[in-house]
C-alpha cells in the first residue's frame, strides 16, 4: 500500500492530477476513477476528482484512522502528561518569584513597557504578572531541548494559561487535555511522521474499510445524459465479487476546462 501523507504536496501526483481531469470523455474518467478506488489507491483516484471531493475522501479516512487509532493516542497522551507534570515540578516559575520582594530597574523598566502596551493599570498585580512572562524565554529554553515535541507544547500552553490565571496549579489543567482534540491530533501526526507500526496497521484497515479494494468485478457504462454544457451525468453498473450488483450515478463536471468526477462512490 503506498503511504499517504496529508496535508503533504506531491509534485508528481500533481502533475498526475492534471492529466488525470483532461480527457474529452467523461466515461472515460469514471471508469478510471472506479478502478482506482477498487484498488485503494489515493493517489490514483485522486488524478479524477475535483478539490472538494478530495477534501470529502481524506476527511473519511481520516474520520476512521481517529477512532481506530484512539486508544493507542491516549497512551502515549497519558505519557506525556507525565512527562509535563515532571517537568513542571522542576522548572515551575511561579514559585520561584513569589518569593520575590524587590525587582531590578531593569525589570521594572522592561514590565512597565509591556504594560503601556496595553490597557492594563500598572500595579503590584502587573509588576508580578511582568516578572512571570519575563521569565517565560528562560523557563522554556530550559525545558524545551529535554522534552519530546508534543510534551513541549502541552508545557507551553499550561504555563501560558497559568500566567493568564495568575496561579501555579497545573494538575486539573494537564489532566483536561485527555479530552483535548488537538493535542490527540497532535499525537497522531507524530506517530504517523515516526513511522510507527501500530498505526500504520491502522491506516491499512481503514483503507479496506473505506474503499473496499478488490470487491468490484466488472464495470458498465449504462448511459450518459449531458445536464449542462459543464456537468454530465454517468450513469453506471457495477458488478461485485459476491454476485451483487448496484447501479450509480457519478456527476462530472469540467472546472478550469478539465473533466472531474465530484461524486465519492
Amino acid at each position: 500500500m503506498k503511504k499517504r501523507i496529508l496535508g503533504t504536496v506531491i509534485v508528481g501526483v500533481s502533475m498526475m492530477m492534471l492529466s488525470g481531469c483532461n480527457s474529452d470523455n467523461p466515461e472515460t474518467i469514471v471508469e478510471n476513477y472506479i478502478k482506482a478506488w477498487n484498488s485503494a489507491s489515493l493517489e490514483e483516484i485522486e488524478q479524477y476528482v475535483d478539490a472538494k471531493t478530495k477534501e470529502q475522501i481524506e476527511d473519511r479516512l481520516d474520520r476512521c484512522i481517529s477512532n481506530s487509532s484512539s486508544s493507542i493516542v491516549y497512551d502515549a497522551l497519558k505519557k506525556y502528561k507525565a512527562e509535563v507534570k515532571k517537568t513542571w515540578q522542576s522548572h515551575n516559575p511561579f514559585y520561584a518569584f513569589k518569593s520575590i520582594s524587590k525587582v531590578t530597574k531593569k525589570q521594572e523598566a522592561e514590565i512597565k513597557k509591556i504594560v503601556n502596551d496595553t490597557s492594563l493599570e500598572y500595579n503590584d498585580k502587573t509588576l508580578q504578572l511582568g516578572l512571570l512572562l519575563l521569565s517565560q524565554a528562560e523557563v522554556y529554553k530550559k525545558v524545551k531541548s529535554t522534552m519530546s515535541p508534543v510534551a513541549y507544547k502541552m508545557f507551553a500552553f499550561t504555563f501560558i494559561n497559568k500566567v493568564r490565571a495568575q496561579s501555579g496549579d497545573i494538575m486539573g489543567t494537564v489532566d483536561r487535555y485527555e479530552q483535548s482534540d488537538y493535542f490527540k491530533s497532535l499525537i497522531l501526526k507524530e506517530m504517523k511522521s515516526k513511522g510507527s507500526e501500530a498505526i500504520e496497521e491502522v491506516e491499512k484497515k481503514c483503507y479496506v474499510y473505506v474503499f473496499k479494494p478488490e470487491s468490484i468485478k466488472k464495470i458498465n457504462i449504462i448511459e450518459t445524459k449531458v445536464l449542462s454544457a459543464d456537468r454530465k451525468d454517468v450513469k453506471v453498473e457495477l458488478l461485485y465479487n459476491d454476485s451483487r450488483s448496484q447501479k450509480k450515478h457519478i456527476d462530472v463536471e469540467k472546472i478550469a476546462d478539465q473533466w472531474c468526477v465530484t461524486t465519492l462512490l
